[in-house]
């Protein structure tokens, strides 16, 4: 059977009378219509609730990444306020340091250039002065590998450990150039080059006066180092600084904020040290030019080439010289050839006169025997 109609308030509506009076298919028009209207008011409510669901749940979710990132800001702004600083050997070995790794850094990077100009500068002034092969082809390759190898010193992580390197390397480059005092490398020249020495070394030990008192172990630690492992030639092999002293070298401990505040401040330094070597560069092939020139002829092939050339210019001026004596030999008698030319003219010239005045004479003798025999016969 069919339910009764409820009313909003859930009650069952009595049937009205009248409505028996409309025809079957009114009744159910009017149903349909009904049924339609309140589908479509459910609908709606359905719609309206499920939108302020999602509008409440993004919400939500605004809400949370707000949060998280305001917390994110709030958690870097903490951190920049007690960002810790750089620190590297220099504060693990004097923790009350005047100066900190990053300025021992700037005066390295500073140092770096006037160092490789000095060399420079005193090469210069022994090649504008000696003309010996040897002498220029040393001052060469003192500048050449000098300048690499302090560059590659000062190119190491840790500020402490590149100043340490680059004495260590300025006192092994005045050492080897005292100790071949009685054969030098620069003959005349050696004591500027042994100045220039002296006065990078001053420079480093008044950067170690910078640093305190508390490292006076280091121009120690540069003696015994310079005068155990010594250069012994301009080739500028040096014995590893790292692989003698690694017992003794503390690594710095650091925690992740240390790592990524150094390493940006690394990455310049890099870059810094590269823009400066990159100014030498153009300098170096010049120069490993300039020493391929002087030495080339030094190789067997070339000696050999050499002398066979030697052998073959001698032949050549051999040739010449035989060549002027000819031209000479020609010249001379084409001097003498018009001398030689009028001489037997006028040698002909007389035998044919002589002919002649025979040939006259036998013509008139003949002629006066003619004439004589014909008187005769008369």
């Amino acid at each position: 059977m069919p339910r009764s109609p409820r009313t909003s308030h859930g009650r069952t509506a009595r049937p009205s009378l009248s409505g028996f009076f409309f025809s079957s298919e009114g009744g159910l028009l009017r149903k349909g219509r009904q049924c339609d209207s309140r589908a479509k008011q459910s609908q709606q409510r359905f719609d309206l609730a499920s939108g302020s669901v999602n509008r409440y749940l993004t919400l939500m979710k605004f809400s949370a990444f707000r949060l998280i990132g305001l917390g994110a800001a709030a958690l870097l702004l903490c951190s920049c306020g007690t960002l810790p600083k750089q620190e590297g050997l220099l504060e693990e070995a004097v923790p009350d340091s005047k100066i900190s790794s990053r300025k021992l850094r700037a005066m390295i990077t500073e140092y770096v250039p006037s160092y490789a100009h000095k060399i420079e500068s005193t090469a210069d002034l022994i090649l504008a002065q000696s003309q010996d092969p040897t002498i220029r082809q040393n001052a060469l390759l003192w500048k050449i590998n000098a300048i690499s190898a302090g560059f590659g010193a000062a190119s190491r992580t840790d500020p402490l450990a590149s100043y340490v390197d680059l004495w260590v390397l300025t006192r092994q480059m005045g050492d080897m150039f005292n100790s071949h005092a009685t054969q030098p490398y620069f003959g005349p020249w050696q004591a500027e080059a042994i100045a220039s020495c002296r006065e990078l070394d001053h420079r480093l030990l008044e950067i170690n006066d910078i640093l305190g008192s508390h490292l006076n172990y280091v121009p120690k630690f540069v003696d015994e180092t310079a005068s155990q492992y010594p250069m012994t030639d301009l080739y500028f092999q040096r014995a590893p600084l790292a692989t003698h002293n690694i017992e003794n070298i503390a690594e710095p401990k650091r925690e992740m904020l240390q790592v990524l505040t150094s390493m940006q401040d690394d990455v310049k330094n890099m870059q810094r040290l590269s823009a400066l070597y990159a100014e030498f560069i153009p300098k170096q092939a010049r120069w490993q030019a300039e020493l391929l020139a002087l030495t080339v002829h030094q190789t067997p092939v070339m000696k050999s080439a050499l002398e066979e050339l030697g052998l073959a210019s001698q032949a050549m001026n051999q040739l010449a010289f035989s060549a002027h004596q000819l031209q000479g030999t020609v010249d001379r008698e084409f001097q003498q050839l018009p001398g030689l030319v009028d001489q037997q003219r006028r040698l002909a010239t007389l035998d044919l006169e002589r002919v002649q005045s025979s040939t006259i004479a036998e013509l008139r003798s003949e002629r006066e025997a003619v004439m004589q025999a014909i008187h005769e016969e008369q």
